[in-house]
């Protein structure tokens, strides 16, 4: 008897692991996709504000501050990325430009 409950357990857990693996797997090629395609930053302004309501909004849980920091911080090195990014292209039109 405990060992079908050891065995159900564990199939219950390879089979949420392998969900959240898919999951991620999913994430990335969408985010390269986008990425190669050019339209990352649109995608991102219309995903902003949704992620942004979704963690403002209440938990029943009581994770409210774990998961406002998350995104808080996700946000933020998505923002700082960009910020160098930008100054990386600048430095690099000035450098064309022969400034």
């Amino acid at each position: 008897m405990s060992t079908e409950i050891m065995t159900f357990l564990l199939l219950r857990l390879a089979i949420i692991a392998a969900g959240v693996v898919l999951l991620a797997v999913v994430a990335v090629t969408l985010l390269v996709m986008l990425r190669r395609r050019g339209h990352l930053d649109r995608a991102r302004s219309l995903a902003e504000p949704v992620v942004r309501g979704w963690a403002d909004r209440p938990a029943s849980g009581g994770g409210d501050a774990l998961r406002r920091a998350a995104v808080r911080g996700a946000f933020d090195h998505f923002d700082r990325r960009e910020d160098d990014h930008r100054a990386a292209d600048g430095r690099a039109s000035d450098e064309r430009k022969g400034r």
